[in-house]
Parts: C-alpha cells; structure tokens; sequence
C-alpha cells in the first residue's frame, strides 16, 4: 500500500498539489498541515510558505522533491493520509491528468505547481471556535430496530478474561467494555468465547478494523498506514481462550476490509 501510495503521490511539486487538494477536500486545515511539518519554526501560515519554498529560487533545489527540503513534510502528509483514509474520511482517490502527478521537480512548471500546493495550504482556513458551547437543538423521534442483547455478557467476559483492556494498560473496570470478536450484526453470539474486554478506544479501532487478532497465533496484527504506537497497543498477543471460529472470521473480515484501502 505504501509503493502504491508513492506512486499515486510522488515527491514531485504536482505530486504534493494533488495530495494537497485530496487533504483539503477531506476537511484538514493549515492548522494540521503545520503540525505536521517538522518541528523547528513553527510560527505560522507565512512562515510555513517559506520553509515549503527553500531557500533557493531554482525549482530543483526547492518545494518538493526526493532529497529535497519538503521529503519529510511529504511523507508525513501520506501517512496522514492513510489515517483519514483509514477512518473513512477519504472514500477513494480523485481521478488526477497524469501530466501532473508526473511533473519532475526540474520541469519549467514545477516553481508554479508548488507556489498552488502552499497557496491552497495557506487558504485552507483554520479550525473554527466559537464563542459559545452552547445550542438551543430541536430533538427529534427516532425508530430502530435493534439486535437483542444479552446484558449479563459484559460481567460474564469481565469475570473469564479480567478486568483489564487485553491489548493496553487500561484496567479501571468502568472504562473496561466487553467486544464481540465476532459481531452482533454478522450473527456473533453472547458466548464469553466470543467476548474481549477492550478499553472503549481499542474496542473502536477494533471495529474500525484499525487492528485485529491473528487467529492461530493470537498476535496483534496493525493495518498498514498505524502502528502499535499510534494506537497505543501494549502486547503482541492476546491471551485468553477465545473461539477459533469467532477470530478466523473477524480476521478474513478486517484483510478484506484493508485490501479495499
């Protein structure tokens, strides 16, 4: 995923205009675009525009190119990339003219290309805060239809597998949920067999297939784009008996969910 991402995005001033307009149009202000960049000088909007151009006029020698001032502010923007891809913000990439995406960092448009990629970073406006929290809401009725749940099935998993988070630290019980490995919604059962206690975030990037269990050797598998670090993933195996048949299916379910990505 990560060649195809390359490819897709090269380190090249149209490379960096096209992921620019794909990061701008899934919602992300300059306000992230400076977080991202590396730490030194971080002072602002213009500053940002003149560490992204270099210090030379020589388009080869500034914006973004392999080796190039902005390589490093480049991947950062892929892997964040990734991240909104991964929590569906991003639902498939636009259809981009190959010219492009294949402008080298010396071909005579590349200075323009990259001044329209920091142009549209610097018009992307930054996270709003209004003055007030709150809001007179008109409330609405509602109807679902909901599976039937069995409420004893958080006590009974707490009670088999422990009354801590299985992949982190987490073991304060009111912050302890119980996951279905297999889900409700795909016929999974009450069965403490099928049951992982999770803390409320992992029991999310579990069902957000951000990460899922190996079902033959237990281990911690990560989607590609995260790591264990990013998701805060303490162990590199689950212990507990849990059903074989339960894990097998949640993992075929999460490698077809990736090779959608």
């Amino acid at each position: 995923m990560a060649d195809d991402l390359e490819r897709r995005f090269p380190c090249t001033p149209g490379g960096a205009l096209v992921l620019v307009q794909e990061l701008v149009s899934a919602g992300m202000t300059n306000d992230k675009f400076l977080a991202l960049r590396p730490q030194k000088d971080r002072k602002g909007v213009n500053s940002f525009i003149r560490y992204c151009k270099g210090k030379s006029n020589n388009p080869a020698d500034s914006g973004f190119r392999p080796g190039g001032p902005n390589e490093v502010l480049h991947r950062r923007m892929l892997k964040h990339y990734v991240e909104l891809r991964n929590l569906g913000h991003i639902d498939s990439p636009s259809t981009q003219a190959d010219d492009l995406l294949e402008s080298p960092a010396d071909s005579p448009d590349a200075a323009e290309l990259n001044s329209q990629a920091l142009e549209l970073i610097a018009q992307s406006g930054s996270l709003k805060i209004e003055d007030s929290v709150f809001e007179n809401r008109e409330f609405i009725e509602a109807r679902v239809t909901i599976a039937k749940r069995d409420h004893s099935f958080r006590d009974r998993v707490l009670r088999h597998h422990g009354l801590r988070c299985a992949v982190c630290s987490v073991s304060v019980t009111n912050l302890i949920e119980a996951a279905h490995v297999q889900p409700v919604k795909d016929g999974g059962s009450d069965n403490v067999s099928n049951g992982l206690p999770l803390c409320a975030n992992h029991h999310i990037a579990f069902d957000c297939h951000l990460w899922t269990i190996e079902p033959n050797s237990k281990k911690i598998v990560i989607c590609l784009g995260l790591d264990s670090q990013a998701l805060g993933i303490d162990v590199e195996m689950v212990e507990g008996k849990l059903s074989q048949e339960a894990l097998t299916a949640r993992y075929a379910s999460f490698c077809s969910q990736i090779g959608s990505i």
